[in-house]
């Protein structure tokens, strides 16, 4: 249950340093994105080829980094036509580069067909990540921009954008407790002795859509639970009023720390799980041995020191 918070690591790590990886992209531009994917490929190259130990921990880094980037390209407009290309557009370069990339890696290299990981695998393509998943992103980002112009006439209508709005909303929400709906509903089948076909046969198939239709309503109601945790808090000064402060000398490297003990305290939970807590078991996160208590231990020390940081930025 505890597996979907690797995103909030990830997401946690990115807001964080946004500042920074604003000016790498303001001052490199497209060449920050490929000096990120080529450390991403480096690594895999001696993770598979050379054999080094530990090293693809640093592909959370690199390609995650990578993707953030693809980010301030849009925002920029530059995932767009380019001079150098008048008859195509980079999207499509994007989105079919990445796909072929990715079917190639897959089909002839030691990746797995399933990007998120799956058990019994003996490399997952998700933790850590690989050049795979990249390939995957990177088609994924051109597909979407493709599809970007279609879809604003579909969301200049007030009533679409304002459904996509409330999806936002809940998005990570939702995104956080679907596994445990669908947990929920496997083990209510099990309680109450329903019998669970083979995977793929016909008759999964049939019962698919029942387990998935129920474990949305699951989900739903979770989110209708949780969803409070998601909205912003009020400020405590009123935006009218509120005068800027420079931040304090101390809370910058302090919000940093806190920001990466969180990032390593959420990956390591969402490996090891809360069934560590009872039973012991460790997970290895960059080489080190994480057990569940440790985890926990670590993410509450980086979110005291991120609250500490943001009440000496406010105190100023």
């Amino acid at each position: 249950m505890t597996q979907p918070l690797w995103f909030i690591g990830i997401y946690l790590a990115m807001v964080a340093f946004t500042p920074p990886l604003l000016r790498l992209h303001e001052r490199y531009g497209w060449g920050a994105f490929a000096g990120l994917a080529g450390a991403a490929a480096a690594v895999d190259v001696l993770r598979f080829a050379a054999g080094v130990p530990y090293v693809e921990f640093l592909n959370f880094a690199f390609v995650w980094l990578a993707v953030h980037q693809l980010g301030f390209l849009r925002a920029d407009g530059r995932l767009g036509v380019g001079p150098a290309l008048p008859a195509l557009r980079r999207p499509a370069l994007l989105a079919g580069g990445g796909l072929v990339g990715a079917v190639a890696l897959v089909a002839f290299g030691p990746y797995p067909l399933s990007m998120v990981g799956m058990p019994g695998e003996k490399v997952s393509n998700m933790a850590p990540p690989t050049l795979a998943l990249l390939c995957h992103g990177l088609w994924l980002v051109g597909a979407v921009e493709l599809l970007r112009a279609p879809a604003a006439r579909l969301l200049a209508r007030p009533r679409a954008w304002r459904t996509v709005v409330a999806a936002n909303g809940v998005a990570m929400t939702a995104f956080l407790w679907h596994l445990t709906a669908m947990l929920g509903v496997y083990g209510a089948m099990l309680a109450l002795d329903v019998p669970l076909p083979e995977p793929a046969t016909a008759a999964w198939w049939a019962q698919t859509p029942l387990r998935l239709a129920v474990a949305a309503a699951l989900t739903a109601v979770l989110v209708a639970a949780f969803r409070t945790f998601e909205r912003p808090t009020a400020p405590a000064t009123p935006p009218a009023t509120a005068t800027a402060t420079a931040p304090g000398t101390g809370s910058a490297p302090l919000a940093a720390l806190g920001a990466t003990l969180c990032l390593l305290g959420v990956l390591g939970l969402s490996m090891v799980g809360f069934a560590g807590l009872l039973e012991g078991r460790t997970a290895l996160l960059i080489a080190i041995p994480v057990t569940a208590p440790a985890a926990v231990a670590t993410t509450l020390c980086g979110w005291l020191l991120v609250e500490r940081a943001g009440r000496a930025r406010g105190a100023r």
